[in-house]
């Protein structure tokens, strides 16, 4: 349901980015994000409000999660493998909160599985509607984000395999490179995604090296953090790093911790059934699974060696998490006899291990974290902002100084000066409600928290707005719930 209600990590962040990638803002937008996400959020965002419009954008990438889990695991396993990963994924919390997330991370993930799932139908049945469909969701993966480069491997095999069984003219295939090569870069050009304005990709990398090492330092893996302790920042990220026994200590800790907790099966099903995977079906099917597994499995190597994976993280690869498990059981069904036979053992093996998981709950779905694992922002500043929209017309300013991402949650509505603010200091804020001419004479209003306070920098003092719009002359009281307050100063 669209109510306004947004939850990701850093989600002010990403809307705030939105509205300066839709207003063309080039010079404010983010330089180490891809704008592609910011650019759905703030065209959808300009009618129906950024928070619904980013929700929309998460749910509308969850949807496709499934049906790219679906069709993936249709194609390695049959249909009953199909089914049991489409209906499985639904089930993993952590795919049910990206849904409400206001981040690019669904998006990404959604078009990771696209790439996967249509690249194998290529595969499979190369065709050149097949070929498109396949080279579109590439091209989305790659515009996402830079991690979207994760899928050239696979599509790579996949695209050799299905190019195997048709006779098209090389220019087809240099057409094909070069769509898949200057379009991305082209998206990021035409959106404001270049320089000045833009990091490189060496700038990216040494900045990600601090996101690295402070996982490094806090992810609750006592072996692992120990292992990792003497590594250093510069030392993330390098190729040397991954020869460390860090890299493998975290290798270890992904695959063994983090990724099953994104899947609905336990650990012990996930690696049994990777040893399934090369067994069964006909000759060419098994060259298929097994490029598969090759190219995916050394992705997820790379990927996963290089830093302990939040929520975040781990989502793009919930899709091909999902299928392990079902096409195991679709290839094993498919030893068992002819296609009858098989169909019905597949449907039986399929059938028993959904209901027997969903019994065991090897992963608690049900639990407070699982449930809320990636939300970041507390519920109640969505409630807050929500008391704000009632009481505030959509053309007045409002200033946050509770600092609950309500200028961002508001957006395209309520913007303070020119540009929306992310988050206000504490000398603006005070200015905001202290001076009575800096502002003009027009009616504005503060949201204000009445349990933390805003550190000035300036005066290197702690200040509690609550108390200042209190003790100021002109400032009226108008909402108000438990933690915070909403104050309008008329002319």
């Amino acid at each position: 349901m669209l109510d306004g209600r947004v939850t990701g990590y850093h989600w002010p962040e990403w809307l705030h980015n939105a509205w300066h990638v839709a207003h063309g803002r080039w010079d404010r937008m983010s330089p180490f994000r891809k704008p592609l996400h910011g650019y759905f959020v703030g065209m959808l965002g300009e009618v129906s409000g950024y928070a619904d419009s980013a929700v929309f954008v998460s749910s509308a990438s969850a949807a496709v999660m499934v049906l790219s889990a679906g069709l993936l695991a249709r194609v390695l396993g049959g249909p009953w493998a199909g089914g049991l990963a489409a209906a499985t994924i639904g089930f993993v919390p952590l795919v049910a909160n990206a849904a409400h997330w206001g981040t690019g991370y669904p998006m990404l993930a959604a078009a990771t599985g696209a790439a996967l799932a249509t690249s194998a139908l290529f595969a499979a049945k190369p065709t050149r509607s097949t070929l498109l469909l396949a080279l579109g969701a590439t091209i989305w993966a790659l515009a996402s984000e830079d991690r979207g480069a994760l899928v050239l491997p696979w599509v790579g095999a996949m695209g050799w395999m299905g190019g195997r069984k048709v006779r098209w003219s090389p220019l087809v295939w240099l057409l094909v490179a070069a769509t898949v090569t200057s379009v991305p870069p082209t998206i990021d050009h035409v959106l404001g995604h270049r320089a000045p304005f833009a990091l490189s990709s060496e700038e990216k990398r040494q900045s990600q090296k601090e996101v690295v090492i402070r996982w490094l330092r806090i992810e609750p893996a006592p072996q692992m953090v120990a292992t990792c302790a003497p590594i250093q920042q510069q030392d993330t990220l390098e190729p040397d790093f991954f020869t460390t026994d860090c890299a493998q200590a975290v290798l270890a800790y992904n695959s063994t911790t983090i990724a099953p907790k994104a899947t609905f099966f336990s650990l012990g099903a996930l690696a049994l059934a990777l040893g399934v995977w090369t067994v069964g079906g006909r000759r060419r099917h098994r060259w298929l699974v097994w490029l598969g597994l090759g190219t995916g499995g050394t992705a997820w190597v790379l990927f996963a060696a290089a830093t302990p994976m939040p929520h975040r993280y781990i989502l793009q690869f919930v899709v091909p998490l999902a299928v392990v498990v079902p096409v195991a059981l679709g290839r094993v069904g498919q030893l068992v006899g002819g296609r009858m036979l098989g169909w019905v053992a597949s449907a039986c093996l399929c059938l028993t291990a959904g209901i027997t998981t969903w019994s065991t709950d090897p992963h608690d779905r049900d639990g407070l974290w699982q449930r809320t694992r990636g939300d970041w922002s507390e519920p109640v500043w969505s409630d807050h902002a929500e008391l704000v929209r009632r009481n505030v017309p959509a053309d007045e300013s409002v200033l946050d100084c509770a600092d609950h991402g309500i200028n961002s949650a508001l957006l395209p509505d309520n913007v303070v000066g020119p540009a929306p603010f992310l988050t206000p200091d504490a000398g603006f804020c005070r200015d905001w409600v202290a001076d009575p001419t800096r502002f003009g004479a027009a009616r504005r209003w503060v949201a204000v928290s009445t349990t933390d306070g805003l550190f000035d920098s300036g005066r290197k003092e702690t200040l509690y707005v609550n108390q200042l719009v209190a003790e100021t002359a002109g400032w009226t009281k108008v909402g108000a719930v438990p933690g915070f307050e909403l104050w309008v100063r008329d002319p």
